[in-house]
């Protein structure tokens, strides 16, 4: 439920290389990709979903400050975004070029543009979903920045201040909480889980008939 509410964690166990075969495709937690502009640095992560993280700072033409219905009338900003997450498909093996990747897999990587959080959120994003600006922030891709965010190396760590199993990501719609357990010593993702509110609806008496 949007607002207050009881928390409720809902966990996914086991969630890394569901879809691509490992936690890191490109078997680093950041690495480059080769964009239209030049090499751009990025993350990718497979775990509830493979998504691509780049940094907003690394754009000129940022996504901070404007308001999703104005990202997606800039049809100059969302091809850019399209290129770069095309890019990140090939250099995961999704496809052999970025115009197959554009055609045949528009959702294999997604793509998140992360930054520096504020106002008690440990980053800042900007999600992406088939050629256009999310309203808020897909459940998978919260997951996905939740193990980002426990890797040592990723972006989404970097932008977060360090390493860490619980944090708190700032979308357009509010702020969602996602929490990783990690194994000792490892980047194994044991498991994922988002934090979710839950309110009382109804109660009443029901009155069942004695058939006896």
């Amino acid at each position: 439920m949007p607002g207050t509410g009881s928390p409720v964690v809902t966990r996914y166990l086991n969630p890394a290389g569901g879809v691509l075969g490992s936690l890191l495709p490109v078997g680093a937690p950041v690495g480059p990709i080769e964009a239209p502009e030049g090499i751009v640095m990025a993350s990718v992560v497979d775990a509830a979903h493979p998504y691509v993280f780049i940094r907003s700072a690394d754009l000129d033409m940022t996504a901070d400050g404007r308001s999703v219905a104005e990202l997606n009338g800039d049809a100059g900003f969302l091809a850019r975004i399209e290129q770069l997450r095309a890019a990140a498909a090939v250099a995961a093996g999704v496809a052999p070029d970025t115009a197959t990747a554009t055609a045949s897999f528009p959702a294999l990587p997604r793509i998140i543009l992360v930054g520096p959080g504020n106002g008690g959120a440990d980053v800042t994003v900007t999600a992406f979903s088939m050629g256009k600006a999310h309203r808020a922030l897909p459940m998978t891709g919260a997951l996905c920045l939740g193990a980002a965010a426990a890797i040592d190396g990723t972006l989404v760590a970097a932008a977060a201040g360090g390493t860490r199993q619980n944090l708190r990501i700032r979308h357009p719609l509010g702020v969602t909480e996602v929490v990783a357990q990690v194994q000792a010593g490892s980047q194994i993702i044991r498991s994922l889980g988002v934090v979710r509110t839950a309110r009382r609806l109804m109660d009443g008496r029901v009155y069942p008939r004695d058939y006896s």
